[in-house]
């Protein structure tokens, strides 16, 4: 069994970022916290693929207190490994730390600093996407929220631009995701909050596009 619990507390990681990676609702995680439930091959194994090494110091040798009969939910040594297998086959796209990404979002998606970014499944019900970041602030209210998490597809070629749509821009001063419109040797950025008024950024400024072609809200 995994201490979940002090390993959160030691590496300062909250409920709902396990959640998202055991892919369980915040009282299941409790029950597993409390040892009123099982972690099971699969969820360890969803962790250890998330965190590697580190997870294993926090292996005890004490038994969770099941809910359930043990002997029913025991899987079988082949089904296991096909589940390992299959864990290990999933694609996935980084989360990228709003605090990590600010004027280096370039390198970050390009795996420089892959080691500060979570590495989450695909979410199919999103167009292709590079990596997905959380919504700070409330500028782009009400189309976004703050913890928002949005999908961004990179832009290779300028060309390609949509003007009007939502894109995260990296630029030398930080983060930035706005709509943007062309203003000739500059971009112009529009807010959703009226309250917040548009501002240019110099196009020699801006490290790189990226689309927002989907959202989710936590």
């Amino acid at each position: 069994m995994i201490d979940i619990k002090k390993f959160r507390t030691d590496n300062n990681i909250s409920q709902l970022e396990i959640c998202t990676v055991l892919g369980i609702k915040q009282p299941y995680l409790s029950a597993i916290e409390n040892g009123k439930r099982p972690l099971n091959d699969e969820k360890f194994t969803l962790l250890y693929k998330q965190y590697g090494d580190k997870i294993m110091k926090y292996k005890t040798t004490e038994r969770p207190i099941l809910l359930i009969d043990e002997a029913e939910t025991s899987l079988h040594p082949n089904i296991q490994k096909y589940l390992c297998d299959k864990l290990k086959q999933i694609e996935t796209r980084p989360r990228i730390p709003y605090d990590a990404a600010a004027g280096t979002l370039t390198e970050a998606v390009e795996g420089i600093t892959e080691y500060q970014c979570e590495q989450l499944p695909v979410i199919s019900a999103f167009p292709k996407y590079d990596f997905t970041i959380r919504i700070t602030g409330k500028s782009m209210e009400p189309e976004y929220f703050a913890g928002d998490e949005v999908a961004c597809l990179r832009v290779n070629e300028k060309q390609f631009l949509q003007w009007g749509r939502v894109h995260v821009l990296d630029t030398t001063q930080g983060i930035v995701i706005k709509r943007i419109y062309d203003a000739g040797e500059s971009i112009l950025c529009r807010s959703y909050n009226s309250e917040f008024p548009d501002f240019s950024i110099p196009k020699e400024n801006i490290r790189s596009y990226n689309l927002v072609v989907g959202s989710l809200r936590l």
